[in-house]
């Protein structure tokens, strides 16, 4: 998910604003690294994630949450006004604009060594970041033949632990009931971010993908805590199990299913509901169906998008019946037990494609 940066207003210099309330999207963009800057803003409800570009991607700096304040350095940056890092709104978004020339008006009854304090403090912390930028931007892993690697937000390890931490913690601290089990997500973010050093920016973005894929669902106790409700605990552990097999196999070989073929699949899924099984664990489907109903909804799913399911063993050539039917054999055990990993693997990949997208 890009970005999204709302349009620079038109026309003549600004009238000075008064502190107010703005609204963000989940993802949208609040500022840019060196933009220049004119308020500060205070968090009312939401998350704000801040980072700094590095090759093709980002260096995480944190979390802000619900109270704290960001773009007060470039208030106390006298020299150069601009932002030292950007800020996207990390979940939906609402905070307090305040102007630098509101704040100028709320200061000017302080004592002036105050001020000068506080802008030691900003220039010796901006410093640091530049030269940390600095020692970043000789640290840009390459690819092979000299080219600049792909930005992986996401990578297989950050996969496999993160979901063997989800399940170990769930199935440790959480409270079993009617299927599913709770648990406060202080205490998830405490065994993951601080008992085994998880980024934190890389939880909640797990939290999001899993709540998405619907393993996981976020609700607010009766005192406020938030709490997690976790589902399909088993295809979490055989999630586990898939991707770190992934992790150590060689690329030309591991399991890769496109978008559009894991429609095709999704849609044998269903078919399969009503079709006869074999001793073998394998049963016939309609492919001409259901190719028809994609052409019917304008969904843009061909017969070629089926051949990777023949080439990773879901399913046999594709042959015509008596009627020009096309009819595939389906090897059912096997894609039941491997389509949830497929459908979160290809999440994955979305959400490393957006991150790159965004440097």
């Amino acid at each position: 998910m890009a970005l999204k940066k709302r349009p620079a207003p038109q026309g003549k210099s600004p009238i000075p604003k008064k502190p107010g309330l703005k609204r963000y999207s989940q993802g949208e963009l609040i500022f840019r690294e060196g933009e220049s800057a004119s308020a500060l803003f205070i968090i009312k409800e939401g998350q704000i994630r801040l980072f700094r570009p590095k090759g093709k991607g980002f260096i995480e700096i944190a979390i802000l949450r619900k109270g704290e304040v960001i773009g007060e350095m470039a208030y106390f940056d006298t020299a150069n006004k601009t932002r030292s890092c950007s800020a996207s709104a990390l979940t939906a978004l609402q905070i307090i604009e305040i102007p630098f020339d509101s704040l100028d008006k709320a200061l000017k009854g302080l004592n002036p060594w105050f001020k000068t304090i506080v802008i030691t403090l900003a220039d010796r912390l901006r410093k640091t970041n530049n030269q940390l930028k600095e020692l970043e931007s000789n640290s840009v892993g390459y690819a092979s033949k000299g080219k600049t690697a792909q930005y992986t937000f996401f990578t297989n390890t950050d996969i496999v632990k993160g979901l063997s931490l989800i399940f170990t913690t769930f199935k440790t601290f959480g409270n079993f009931n009617k299927g599913e089990y709770k648990l406060s997500k202080s205490t998830l973010k405490i065994q993951m971010n601080e008992m085994n050093s998880y980024p934190e920016i890389k939880l909640e973005e797990l939290i999001r993908v899993l709540s998405e894929l619907k393993y996981l669902e976020e609700k607010k106790a009766e005192n406020g805590e938030a709490i997690l409700l976790a589902y399909r605990m088993s295809q979490i552990h055989e999630a586990v199990v898939f991707f770190n097999k992934e992790r150590r196999t060689e690329d030309s070989k591991k399991l890769k299913i496109p978008e559009k073929t894991e429609k095709l699949l999704v849609a044998v899924l269903i078919q399969l509901k009503s079709a006869a099984i074999n001793a073998k664990g394998k049963a016939e489907i309609n492919i001409t169906k259901i190719l028809d109903k994609f052409k019917a909804q304008k969904i843009p799913v061909f017969v070629e998008d089926f051949k990777p399911a023949v080439e990773q063993g879901f399913a046999e050539e594709i042959y015509f019946d008596n009627s020009s039917q096309m009819i595939s054999i389906i090897n059912v055990k096997y894609l039941e037990s491997t389509m949830p990993a497929i459908q979160m693997r290809n999440y994955f990949d979305k959400v490393n494609r957006e991150k790159a997208e965004q440097s």
